[in-house]
């Protein structure tokens, strides 16, 4: 007697729910791999710098020629951004806040950019380490910085951000080592 493979109503329903949650997720993953990537240009055209995971080193140093851990043709096919997050940038005042640093043109003023850029680092979900380098950065980029939940490093360096803004800092993201 030969056996005869056979789907019913119920075991097809399952594989339609299983595929539709596997979509859903490969969608959200997609996602957020755009949301990311929007970030590192309007970072970089700002003139600043991203530092991807699997460019840090086990005993924290950066290796800037690291390749992503993925197999080259899947980084090549659906972009860095889908494979590895962003850990670490540097800004500096003068990319934010200059037209040379890129929002001529698609800004109103520089501070309609400089709040795009804080938008930009809420996107960035994996975001440990922020190095802000100019007087231009004060304590109004605190607001911004306080929702970067898993911040762990912010390095401070030559800004206008007060000893009050740091100590409130401080309160609201306690995890955080802030270095001025």
């Amino acid at each position: 007697m030969k056996f005869r493979f056979t789907f019913g109503l119920r075991s097809l329903l399952i594989a339609v729910l299983i595929s539709c949650i596997a979509a859903w997720y490969v969608g959200v993953w997609l996602d957020e791999a755009a949301a990311q990537r929007a970030a590192v240009r309007e970072i970089e055209a700002a003139k600043g710098f991203v530092v991807y995971d699997y460019q840090v080193t086990a005993d924290d140093r950066l290796d800037l020629f690291a390749k992503p851990t993925s197999p080259d043709w899947l980084t090549q096919r659906i972009g860095k951004d889908a494979v590895a997050d962003v850990t670490r940038v540097s800004l500096t005042s003068h990319g934010v806040f200059s037209s040379h640093g890129g929002y001529a043109g698609i800004y109103e003023t520089e501070e309609a950019h400089a709040q795009a850029i804080a938008r930009c680092l809420r996107d960035l979900d994996s975001l440990q380490s922020l190095r802000l380098v100019g007087a231009e950065f004060s304590d109004t980029w605190l607001n911004h910085i306080t929702e970067l939940t898993i911040l762990r490093d912010l390095y401070l360096s030559g800004t206008s951000i007060t000893n009050t803004g740091i100590s409130r800092l401080r309160l609201a993201l306690p995890e955080c080592e802030v270095h001025h």
